[in-house]
This record gives structure tokens, sequence and C-alpha cells, in this order.
């Protein structure tokens, strides 16, 4: 039996020999314990802790070391495990010399279609918050998400702390737009287009001050005038590994609003790895973090037009609240919703004990959200949490030439 921990320990040790191994010269270092292959880089590999992890933009999916294997050779998972360690010097088949095992900081990805000037102040403030342990264990910002959590969701891109005219901001979250991408090689014509995230700047949510509430702002573009904010109010997206998500490919939406709901459903339904700190998203599933109840619901509609998924059900997950029933009224979001999707059903949390509304971070947090209660919700839409986690996406293969 492989020990699989040592495994992915010695595979870190030797990160770039293993990517060579997969690769060849195609491999480019990209930073501190971080690579690209491919002329375009679309594969980025990271070392984070004692584990080798990869995201493959284009795909929009990743996994650890041994998934990357099976990704480029095939064979089953076991038979992976065992080339692997063959490769690694843990049987007599292969023995190697061994680097020592180092450990390294937590490995942050970068997000190629930033502006360089924004680039900078989202990575200083990723870098801040990881090396930070007051604000990862800040829980009134975090909202009960484990440190292992946010440390995983800032490596990914998906959170930061950056600057804001000199003053840390509370939480970050990206704003992207869907972009058209040319069909690759070899692929799907209907591949060619693909909501492709273009990083347009982030959702802020700044301190308040004594008797001043300041809320949320969009940076970091600018009005003429120079006033914030000025973004469109683009969802955030998930699917795959975490961050830049695509719903082209997706037979399954999973809707909710703002960006903590979507962030906390890989939590509640076990799509988190705690050992590698990976989302593992299924294939087939896009989770939508919808930008408020009003003007939100417009801009992923009407962003999303080209890109949207053929016969995809739609399992909508609204805030207990006034907002939240807007999306009922007629001619409302739902009933845009059942124009593009085969099926969809909305479901809220309701109030709890105290009155107040409650959403997915909520019920995930009192503990009336987890993977049977949503098995049952899928139900309403003709799924099952077994379907989801097992569907292929759609044209996950390209047809032979």
């Amino acid at each position: 039996m492989v020990d699989v921990t040592e495994l992915h320990s010695r595979i870190a040790a030797r990160a770039e020999d293993f990517l060579r191994e997969l690769f060849g010269e195609r491999v480019r270092k990209a930073g501190h314990e971080q690579w690209r292959v491919g002329t375009h880089g679309s594969l980025a590999a990271s070392v984070r802790g004692d584990a080798l992890v990869y995201y493959n933009h284009e795909a929009g999916g990743g996994g650890d070391a041994v998934e990357l294997w099976q990704r480029e050779r095939g064979g089953t998972l076991g038979e992976c495990l065992r080339a692997c360690a063959a490769w690694a010097g843990m049987t007599a088949d292969t023995p190697r010399p061994l680097k020592p095992p180092t450990s390294a900081p937590v490995a942050l990805q970068t997000i190629p279609t930033m502006p360089q000037e924004a680039a900078d102040t989202w990575r200083e403030g990723r870098e801040w918050l990881c090396k930070t342990p007051a604000a990862l264990d800040e829980q009134s910002v975090w909202r009960g998400w484990p440190r292992e959590y946010v440390e995983t969701l800032a490596g990914a891109g998906i959170t930061s702390m950056p600057l804001y005219f000199g003053e840390r901001s509370r939480i970050a979250f990206p704003v992207c737009e869907p972009v058209t991408w040319p069909v690759g090689k070899g692929e799907h014509p209907d591949n060619a287009r693909r909501d492709r995230p273009r990083f347009v700047g982030w959702h802020t949510r700044l301190h308040d001050r004594k008797d001043e509430h300041r809320g949320w702002r969009f940076v970091p573009r600018r009005k003429d005038d120079g006033s914030h904010p000025g973004l469109p109010a683009f969802p955030l997206v998930l699917s795959g590994a975490g961050f830049g998500g695509t719903i082209h490919d997706k037979r399954l939406l999973i809707i909710c609003e703002g960006e903590f709901d979507v962030c906390t459903l890989p939590l509640a339904l076990g799509w988190f790895d705690l050992t590698l700190g990976l989302l593992r998203i299924p294939p087939a599933v896009a989770l939508v973090g919808i930008l408020g109840a009003g003007a939100g619901t417009k801009t992923f509609l009407d962003a999303y037009r080209p890109f949207w998924p053929r016969d995809a059900a739609a399992l909508v997950l609204r805030d207990g609240d006034k907002a939240g029933d807007k999306w009922k009224e007629r001619g409302g979001f739902l009933d845009a919703l059942r124009a593009r999707c085969s099926r969809v059903e909305c479901l809220h949390f309701g109030t709890g004990t105290n009155g107040k509304r409650r959403d997915v971070n909520d019920a995930w947090r009192d503990r009336t959200l987890n993977r049977d209660v949503f098995d049952a919700m899928l139900v309403s839409i003709g799924w099952t949490l077994r379907d989801a986690e097992t569907a292929p996406p759609r044209n996950a293969t390209p047809p032979p030439a």
C-alpha cells in the first residue's frame, strides 16, 4: 500500500522534475514554487504545503499530482498512484535520490488577465492575508470558514485584502467579465465561444467607522470624475478548481446571492479537500454568486447570454428576505431562467429563531444545510447529488477527426 501523504511530499520536493517527466521542455518557471506549461501557460502548477497541485485554466479544472499524471498518461487512478510511487522512489522499480522535503509557503496562483497595477495590488493583499494569522482567524469576517479554507481561497485568487487608498480592505472578491476565446487545436467547434473570465476589478468590503456603515465598493475602475464604484456587477462563478469559473459546458447551475454564499457551498457539500487545500467542484457543475438581488441578475443574464449551456438545469437558493422575494416576481429573474433552462427550482432557508433572514452561509453555520439536505433539494429539478458529482461536462471529449 502506498503512503499517499509521503508520496505527495516526495513529489512536491522534486516538483519541477515531476512536471518535466510529463511535459518535457514545455515547462517554464512562473515564480517561487510555480510553473506554467505550454506557450500560453494555460496549465498552472504550484506547491501548496507538501503537495504539488495543478489547475488548467483552459479546461476549468485541476487536482493533485496523481490526477495530473492520470490526465496526461491515462489509466486508472490506482495504476497512476503506483506509477507515481515508482517515479518517486517509493518502490523498488525505479529508486531515485530524493531531496529532503521542504516546507513551502502558500503558493499564490497568478491571474494573467489582470492589468499589472491591479494585479500588484491584488497580489499584495493575498500575500498579506496569507501571512497574517489574525486576519486568517477573524471569524467576524469569514463567517465560520476554517482557516485552511480561507488560505485555499486566497491562494486560488478568490479572495484578498487589498489596499483601498492606503487602507486595508476588510475583504474582497474578484470581478470578472466573461469574454470569447477562439477554439483551440483539436477542440470541438462548440468551444469557440467560451466564457473565459477577464479580471476587471474587485468587490471590496471596507471597515466601518464610528457611526458610519461604509459597505461594499467596486474597484479599481473609476468613473471619469475619479469616483467609485464603476464596475458592472458581474457574478462570482466557481467551477473546476475554483477561480474564474465558466458555465458554457455545464449541466447544472447552482445560483445564490452573494460571494459568501457561493464560496460556502463547497464547504457544505464536501467539495473542499482539506488535506491538499483544493476545491473539487464537479466538472458538470457551476456555482454562481449573484451580486445583489436587483441589477446583479440582469448583469449575469446579459453577460452570459452568448455562453449559456444547452438544456442546463438550475437550482436557485435565494435569500429569505424581501429582496430575495423579487426574484419570484412576474417577468423577474426566475422567469428569465425558465426561458433558458430545462428545469428551474427556487428554494430558500426562511428566517431564523431571531427573526432575521437566512441565506446559504447561515444555513451551513447552523447545520441545516449539508449533503443530505442538498440532495433532497436537487430532487426538485430531477437531479441527485450523485448525478451532480458524476455527470461529465458537455463536449468533454472532442469528436474524432
